[in-house]
């Protein structure tokens, strides 16, 4: 998740209650300052009766989930939402904040003010205001339908491919983007998943008409798929060290004004991930394939940031000390081993909380 701050991108969700509580739910999606998910003007299946019932959430619960938003039909360049509690998170919250937003910026966020009579103004008293959710993990824009193979593009046959990019792949006319705009997601990192080197992840917010329009950062962090096999390791390290050499032949040769050797496009993608100047996703889930890539991470000079992180609980303090993050996800899974607690997922990013981790959490899926 982000913040809310002036000068950002106008890019928020309102919710009901907390975004991760059960009863909760995401009333409006805007993204630049645009609204692209508003439930009032969503059609829907439920009577007016059951939209009002709840089986067991508490009446204040229930409550807000009945609060709706009366937004302008209008298109303008510059509103305020004003009556929520904003949680800005880089601050303490606000109740009864205002946010304005301007041209799709921020221009505005913090406590209730007098406001110009012939601004347009959104009453969303009750609601929360959050930063936009961040999907920091998933296949949305790669994929439409699992059950047909046409239209599963995240995975490539290549073993190792760190020429791949994710983004230029974004089908922007997926029908799982507004989807995931209903649930409060304005950005995700689209993540490639097959090979020893899957490739490159980008960066991407859920609207817009094309994928170089949706593309955030193209080039955000190379995926690693860490194997607990010691060929595997060893076909990873070589692949390394002709990626240097590439890198320091090229280097020479410039330094001596001779020809440069043949343009090699994965030696070339790897060159800024082996200077330290982006991430490197490794992912790795059991104990054991955690801190072996932690130990390649070391002997190799990466930056890196272990991704799935299922046994990441019993490893915080070595990640807190070597300050490695964690992008966590899904929770919602069994244990690695048949010894941990049956809870062990799910209580898996409060470990790394009291540990002083850094992390977030993933979907690792299009739908969910």
């Amino acid at each position: 998740i982000g913040s809310i701050e002036i000068g950002k991108d106008g890019d928020f969700a309102v919710f009901s209650g907390h975004p991760l509580n059960a009863y909760s739910r995401c009333e409006l999606t805007i993204i630049e300052g645009e609204v692209y998910f508003d439930r009032k003007q969503q059609p829907t299946a439920m009577t007016e009766s059951a939209e009002r019932r709840s089986a067991s959430p508490q009446v204040s619960i229930t409550a807000q989930s009945d609060q709706k938003l009366d937004l302008p039909v209008a298109e303008v360049t510059e509103y305020a939402i004003t009556g929520a509690t904003l949680h800005p998170v880089d601050q303490g919250d606000i109740a009864n904040g205002t946010i304005i937003v301007k041209d799709g910026k921020i221009a505005y966020a913090g406590p209730a003010k007098t406001l110009p009579a012939e601004m347009t103004v959104i009453d969303a008293a009750g609601l929360h205001i959050y930063p936009g959710m961040i999907d920091s993990g998933s296949t949305l824009g790669l994929t439409e339908i699992d059950k047909v193979r046409e239209t599963r593009d995240y995975a490539e046959s290549g073993d190792l491919q760190p020429d791949l990019r994710t983004g230029v792949a974004i089908n922007p006319d997926s029908e799982l983007f507004p989807v995931a705009r209903a649930g409060g997601i304005t950005t995700v990192l689209v993540s490639p998943q097959s090979g020893l080197i899957s490739g490159q992840s980008s960066l991407v917010q859920t609207a817009g008409w094309t994928a170089p329009e949706m593309v955030m950062e193209l080039e955000a962090g190379l995926q690693i798929d860490w194997s607990t096999k010691q060929e595997r390791q060893d076909e990873l390290k070589d692949f390394l060290k002709q990626a240097r050499l590439y890198q320091k032949l090229k280097q020479q040769t410039k330094e001596k004004g001779t020809r440069e050797p043949v343009t090699d496009p994965r030696y070339e993608a790897l060159i800024p991930y082996l200077q330290q100047k982006k991430p490197v996703f490794i992912e790795a889930n059991s104990r054991e394939a955690i801190a072996g890539a932690l130990l390649f991470a070391e002997e190799e000079k990466l930056k890196i940031v272990i991704t799935g992180g299922a046994d990441a609980w019993k490893l915080a303090q070595e990640l807190k000390a070597r300050k490695v993050p964690v992008i966590i996800g899904p929770v919602m899974q069994k244990p690695q081993d048949d010894y941990d607690p049956f809870d062990a997922p799910y209580a898996n990013p409060g470990h790394l909380y009291d540990a002083g981790v850094s992390f977030c959490i993933r979907s690792h899926s299009a739908w969910n």
